[in-house]
């Protein structure tokens, strides 16, 4: 498991996109926990960040973590972010009318 650490004041929310392609690469080697907690990491850095919450909700989605997975989709939808497969998603679990 990776293992990033920093206290916020040291990292700006530049660094969001950072730890979200970090987070990315990790899913891709189906490292989906660390993948979780590395785009934790870009939250915390930038909780306007939908890609963030949408990298973080596939990877819940892999883990079977579904409820996660779907208040990440949401968080990204609220954030303005909507592109055609999360607004699918979103209806088929009755999240949007």
């Amino acid at each position: 498991m990776t293992t990033l650490n920093y206290t916020r004041t040291e990292l700006g929310p530049e660094f969001a996109e950072v730890y979200c392609d970090r987070g990315i690469a990790l899913d891709d080697r189906g490292e989906y926990d660390s993948a979780v907690l590395v785009f934790d990491k870009a939250i915390d850095l930038r909780p306007d960040y939908a890609e963030a919450f949408a990298c973080r909700g596939i990877a819940y989605e892999r883990l079977g973590e579904i409820k996660s997975a779907l208040a990440d989709y949401r968080r990204q939808y609220d954030l303005g972010s909507r592109p055609p497969w999360l607004i699918e998603k979103l209806q088929t679990h009755g999240m949007l009318s």
